[in-house]
């Protein structure tokens, strides 16, 4: 569930962090590394979490309207259709699922004031009435108005996300990965595997590659930081190191490890996915900055022999 990508964004920010701090402790600088990765899966269950939470508001409401003085015809017949909801009644009997969420205690997410907000707009919503108005009853359709929740009303609630950023540091920075990782695995679920999806945590046997990824990264690349800083700067002759942006060094020196300490990483997706990197986290043009010196780093190294790559074509960009 978490890309290897985002493993390096975690390093890369926990190596900024670390060098803007002053801290001289790798060892606590490496603790709020695995931090940061425990909180990413805060939020996804907290997202995940978020969808049941909603439709308990659409219950709340059902039961409320009955409970009025003078009830409508509507009020005491109720249209069940959202919140019998196949896809959230497969989830909440998913057992992964519900054990990594007991486990993290993540029982309401956020305040109920929220919730009902986001269903309001829902409800009021095109989208709403239409699937409401539908005859049809399948899962499909089930799941795809869950995504349409998910993508048009969750992800744009501005109130979601300032609740977020005043609870946790990392949470911001994880919003986007953490929807679109949701949004992918909701569209992958069938009524067959809804219910038994197999949901992972960050102290899954499956991620512990990912985990050990991350501290040899963050530890190889300070243990040899001023070694790299002299390879970039003997390739920025013309520009004082001084004046290379703080995160367009740390993506370099990152970069440079991978080649040097990490054998099983081909060449070529080392250099693609730092400059995609740096697309997100430097200025506009320090893709082009940072694919130029990274090239020029990857051809002298490589006619010296000195990238070790384990594997056929590894080496090759």
């Amino acid at each position: 569930m978490l890309s290897r990508r985002q493993v390096r964004i975690k390093v890369l920010q926990a190596l900024y962090a670390y060098q803007q701090t002053g801290n001289d402790n790798i060892n606590l600088g490496e603790k709020e590394l695995l931090r940061s990765i425990e909180k990413f899966f805060d939020l996804f269950y907290n997202q995940i979490s978020l969808l049941p939470e909603i439709l308990d508001v659409a219950v709340n409401q059902i039961e409320e309207a009955k409970l009025k003085r003078v009830p409508t015809k509507e009020d005491l017949n109720p249209n069940l259709k959202f919140v019998n909801n196949k896809l959230i009644a497969k989830l909440q009997d998913n057992p992964y699922l519900n054990f990594i969420i007991k486990r993290r205690k993540t029982n309401r997410v956020t305040n109920e004031d929220i919730s009902r907000r986001i269903f309001r707009k829902f409800k009021s919503s095109a989208y709403y009435n239409v699937y409401m108005k539908n005859e049809e009853n399948s899962f499909e359709e089930d799941k795809s108005i869950i995504l349409k929740l998910l993508k048009k009303f969750i992800y744009t609630h501005r109130p979601l996300f300032d609740y977020y950023e005043e609870n946790n540091i990392y949470w911001i920075n994880d919003f986007d990965q953490v929807t679109f990782i949701l949004i992918k695995i909701l569209q992958s679920l069938t009524e067959e595997t809804a219910s038994n999806y197999r949901f992972i945590d960050n102290n899954d046997t499956d991620l512990q590659e990912e985990v050990f990824f991350a501290k040899n990264l963050f530890e190889k690349t300070l243990a040899k930081f001023d070694d790299y800083n002299e390879i970039i700067a003997s390739y920025t002759q013309n520009w004082e190191i001084e004046r290379v942006a703080i995160m367009d060094s740390i993506v370099m020196k990152m970069a440079i490890c991978e080649l040097f300490e990490f054998p099983s990483v081909p060449v070529k997706v080392t250099l693609n996915e730092y400059i995609e990197i740096s697309k997100i986290f430097s200025t506009p043009k320090s893709s082009v900055f940072i694919n130029g010196i990274l090239d020029k780093i990857i051809e002298d190294l490589k006619g010296s022999d000195k990238i070790k790559k384990i594997g056929r074509g590894l080496i090759d960009k």
